[in-house]
């Protein structure tokens, strides 16, 4: 059976594990569905996209407009990482969706600028579908 792959950055158990909850919650997938991978512990590795239907990541402390010489080894290491996946995830169309740090990752894989001149509380937002969006 496919899953969603969920993957986090969130150093914190606790930080990480009510993330996975709220994406469960918000999603209405089930556990069994997903396949939940901690990359701040693990990297990334080598992931078969033909497991899984569709990818979610998280937020985490990292930032990539952060200078270069700044970053952590591990926060490297995730980014190309994430050079290499996100290759396959737009050759074959793959559905990905990139909350926080995974929509940066993107943005940055896609050649878009990140700064921090317009950052946003941490938080989450409540998105309501009107009549006419429906």
């Amino acid at each position: 059976m496919k899953t969603c792959l969920i993957i986090q950055l969130r150093p914190e158990d606790e930080t990480a594990d009510n993330e996975f909850e709220a994406i469960l919650k918000y999603s209405e997938l089930k556990e069994n569905e997903v396949t939940r991978l901690r990359a701040e512990k693990t990297g990334l590795g080598q992931i078969d996209l033909s497991n899984h239907f569709a990818i979610i990541v998280g937020g985490s402390p990292f930032d990539v407009s952060t200078p270069e010489a700044e970053k952590s080894t591990v926060q490297k290491q995730i980014e190309q990482e994430f050079t290499t996946l996100f290759a396959e995830v737009i050759k074959q169309d793959f559905p990905f969706l990139g909350a926080c740090s995974g929509n940066g990752q993107l943005g940055k894989y896609l050649g878009g600028h990140i700064s921090r001149k317009y950052p946003e509380p941490v938080g989450g937002t409540d998105i309501f579908i009107t009549p006419a969006g429906q």
